[in-house]
């Protein structure tokens, strides 16, 4: 029998004061969705207040840590339904949604009376809400030579995003013999280290605004900063390296 280990942590109270508050219920009720969507908006936001409590971070891989944690088990959704494209293209459709209802009631009144004014109206917000390649649209003539528009998502298409979450591609200037696919994904996941060191600007550097007029003396500046910061990190690894490795005194008093 296999045996699946998640961390439970404060799920189950985080749950409980939820379902004693409704959240999700007063969050659907304010936010309806269609079918097209996996999850409610009030489901959603349940574990993204749960994840706030067990594991404040920046909200990106929320698919992962709902795998690491029992998100599946406490609140019956699959972690996969998680993904932050996944989050995004909800967010995206919803508002889309709201856009083409609100067209919809108004074809044929006082903004959109013509075929043409619809058509337009629905080409602005498919580029607007990035819904161009799932979304259909259809304007014809009503019983009282009205325009009416009938619209729905496509959800063939809907289906092969989501089979692709979590993907993205990586382009870079190096050729393969300078460095192979599995180096520039190492590099591009060492760029988090780079922008920690250049935080070091508004703390120990201490580097104020200073305003310049020309482009030369722009490059001039930073040319500076970036040496500074090297100085500094090279000084960081020398103290560091200076300190040996980590030893316990055994005559060290226990600490209580």
């Amino acid at each position: 029998m296999a045996v699946v280990e998640r961390r439970l942590g404060a799920l189950p109270a985080s749950a409980e004061f939820l379902r004693r508050l409704d959240v999700a219920g007063i969050v659907d009720e304010l936010c309806p969705i269609r079918k097209v969507a996996h999850l409610t908006h009030g489901q959603v936001i349940e574990v993204l207040i749960t994840n706030r409590l067990s594991a404040p971070a920046p909200l990106v891989r929320v698919g992962d840590w709902a795998r690491e944690w029992a998100v599946e088990e406490v609140f019956g959704v699959e972690p996969d339904l998680l993904g932050d494209d996944r989050l995004a293209r909800v967010k995206r459709l919803a508002r889309a949604a709201e856009d083409l209802d609100k067209l919809q009631r108004g074809a044929g009144g006082r903004f959109y009376g013509t075929t043409e004014k619809i058509t337009a109206r629905i080409g602005v917000i498919a580029r607007s809400r990035r819904v161009e390649d799932c979304l259909c649209t259809t304007v014809s003539t009503g019983p009282e030579g009205r325009p009416v528009l009938e619209w729905h998502f496509d959800q063939d298409v809907l289906d092969a995003q989501a089979s692709v979450d979590g993907w993205y591609a990586l382009l870079t200037n190096l050729t393969p013999e300078q460095a192979t696919a599995q180096q520039v994904l190492l590099r591009y996941k060492g760029q988090a280290v780079v922008e920690r060191r250049y935080h070091d600007f508004k703390g120990p550097l201490a580097v104020a605004p200073v305003f310049l007029q020309h482009n030369r003396r722009i490059a001039a500046l930073i040319t500076v900063i970036c040496l500074t910061l090297l100085i500094f990190c090279l000084i960081e690894r020398q103290v560091r390296q200076a300190l040996g490795p980590r030893t316990t005194d055994p005559s060290a008093p226990p600490v209580a």
